[in-house]
């Protein structure tokens, strides 16, 4: 693999706009670099993906030459991230870049979302809490997942018009849409059972671990469930990278992300949550009342 790395480099130092591998497939249960049927060396196609991230590449075609060997087209992505937009409040609107990204339409982020909720146990008629719910895609996922529980809603955002978007995919009296700084909780709220905030308590206009602790303390029933996301990829021509980017640094850092979520995880646990922590593009910091499963 080291040769192929470095050849790959190579090829795309030298200004190529696309590479193409012909690579060949293991049989089922053969691990990378043992030999497939044929006495080729082999690796599965997602080591080959792998590597295509690693170089920067989006794989754009896959073609099969025969049973066991593929060729696969790469193109070079932007070499950085795409900017966000001038300030917070302007970067989750509706035609804004975060606009334009539908995280349902990520499998990981789906398939360890559902398992967070599943880890919260809800019940029917349950309120559920959502900080930052921008055009409310967590909600979107609640519904399809628990369409019998009739929970109800209630997203907060400081965006506009990420509401009204809101508004018009959800209506009725179970859903609750509030332009309001999380920073602070709005009066008369009514205990929740669950609380939501995926990529929000990161944002740089505020103290998250602060906001936190006034959420959990003022809105929450003693055995609510809580389901936290911290960003850990980012996008480079409309496809996601693993690792969040950090400023002046020429590599995406997991440091910031996972100092975050020792200090959430430890929160909880001293308030007597069940803690996990799973997922990929999304990490989901899920803590739960005792004797959950």
């Amino acid at each position: 693999m080291m040769e192929i790395l470095h050849r790959c480099e190579g090829v795309l130092a030298g200004g190529s706009d696309e590479l193409g591998l012909i690579v060949s497939l293991p049989g089922s249960g053969c691990y990378d670099g043992e030999k497939n049927p044929a006495g080729q060396r082999a690796r599965h196609l997602k080591t080959w993906l792998d590597l295509s991230e690693a170089l920067g590449c989006d794989v754009v075609s896959a073609e099969s030459l025969d049973e066991s060997e593929l060729l696969l087209r790469l193109v070079p992505l932007p070499a950085r991230e795409e900017p966000w937009e001038a300030s917070e409040k302007e970067r989750y609107g509706p035609k804004t870049k975060y606009g334009r990204i539908s995280k349902p339409e990520d499998p990981n982020w789906l398939f360890h979302f559902r398992q967070a909720l599943a880890q919260c146990r809800l019940k029917k008629g349950q309120r559920v809490v959502v900080l930052g719910v921008a055009r409310g895609d967590e909600v979107e996922v609640m519904e399809q997942i628990h369409p019998d529980l009739e929970l109800e809603f209630i997203g907060i955002d400081h965006n506009v018009e990420a509401l009204e978007d809101a508004r018009r995919r959800f209506a009725g009296q179970r859903f609750t849409w509030l332009e309001h700084d999380i920073s602070t909780v709005p009066e008369a709220l009514s205990p929740c059972d669950l609380l939501v905030a995926l990529a929000t308590l990161q944002c740089s206009g505020f103290d998250g671990k602060a906001v936190f602790r006034e959420w959990f303390q003022k809105a929450l029933h003693p055995r609510a469930g809580v389901i936290l996301g911290f960003p850990n990829q980012h996008y480079r021509g409309g496809v996601a990278m693993h690792g969040a980017t950090m400023k002046n640094e020429a590599h995406p850092d997991m440091s910031l992300v996972l100092k975050d979520a020792v200090y959430y995880r430890k929160y909880l646990q001293t308030h007597q949550k069940r803690v996990t922590l799973r997922g990929k593009g999304t990490l989901f910091l899920t803590g739960s009342a005792l004797g959950s499963p």
